[in-house]
């Protein structure tokens, strides 16, 4: 069983078009949507098509429909209501990821629900299918935290990128992190 979580199309509150969070796509980040729908067909080629799951947030399911898949909305996959790196520890020292500080309230309510919501998706599906998740990147570094066990790390995540994990018997693996490889380099945000 393998989880995608594809990050959103670029959004005008990300180009600062609106001060709306709930934002649509821009015409860009409806082009890099449009990117998704080949490779969802080219990698799930001669396989059994993934279950789709996507935040109720517009720019999600326009990502979503783009894909040409089917797909259901799951609140919990909502973005944070705050900027999550502001709430993040700071390690020891570079070399030594425990945490100096504690993480933020809000960040670890936030961190808390995701969690839960790994959890339940994990024992629902069962291996059964593969899983793609459309959401947003605050909720896809908060996942990456999740299996690593670790509140100190940060990736970049970029429009409409890949990251990928997979159960290997007796834990999580990392296939990629940001895979743009499907998105025309000069639409990459």
């Amino acid at each position: 069983m393998r989880w995608y979580f594809v990050r959103h199309g670029h959004s005008q509150w990300q180009a600062g078009l609106t001060a709306d969070d709930d934002s649509a796509l821009t015409s860009i980040g409806l082009s890099q949507a449009r990117c998704l729908k080949p490779w969802l067909a080219a990698h799930f080629e001669g396989r059994p098509s993934p279950h789709v799951v996507a935040s109720p947030l517009v720019r999600a399911r326009q990502t979503a429909d783009q894909m040409g898949a089917r797909y259901e909305i799951d609140g919990r996959l909502r973005e944070a209501e705050f900027h999550v790196a502001s709430e993040l520890p700071l390690p020891v020292s570079t070399m030594n990821p425990q945490c100096r500080t504690p993480p933020g309230r809000r960040y670890n309510q936030f961190r808390h629900g995701l969690s839960a919501f790994f959890h339940e998706w994990t024992e629902e599906s069962r291996g059964e299918r593969d899983l793609v998740f459309v959401c947003h990147g605050g909720v896809i570094k908060t996942i990456i935290r999740i299996v690593f066990d670790n509140n100190t790390i940060d990736f970049r995540i970029n429009n409409c990128s890949i990251t990928c994990f997979y159960w290997d018997k007796v834990r999580w693996k990392v296939e990629v992190i940001n895979d743009t490889h499907h998105v025309p380099t000069e639409m990459i945000t």
